[in-house]
């Protein structure tokens, strides 16, 4: 189990392979959130959680990139996955609980 240092870490150590998953599926932003970017919560987080803003989500394949991405976020971390599209996001309850620890990955 991962401890949330180690969380911290393990991201950190793959940055590289964020960067690339990034332009290959079209994303132009990328950010942690949740348990797993919280300072201090000293829990083993079960899932991560990341929002993302897409390049072209009105364009064929957005689905494709959407699932990619979810897909192999999981597989670099080795946890599941909840991919939020920051564009589809209407509930400003949940934008504001999102806003208290998000951690941005990746910027274009």
């Amino acid at each position: 189990m991962m401890k949330r240092e180690t969380m911290t870490r393990i991201i950190q150590d793959h940055r590289a392979e964020l960067e690339a998953l990034c332009r290959k599926y079209g994303v132009v932003r990328l950010e942690l959130f949740g348990s797993a970017a919280r300072e201090g919560t000293g829990k083993v987080p079960e899932d991560l959680d990341f929002l993302a803003v897409f390049k072209a989500p009105d364009e064929p394949g957005y689905a494709n990139r959407y699932f990619g991405l979810q897909e192999a976020l999981a597989n670099l971390f080795g946890l599941p996955v909840d991919l939020v599209d920051e564009g589809v996001l209407k509930n400003p309850y949940f934008m504001a609980e999102v806003d208290k620890d998000r951690v941005l990955l990746y910027g274009a």
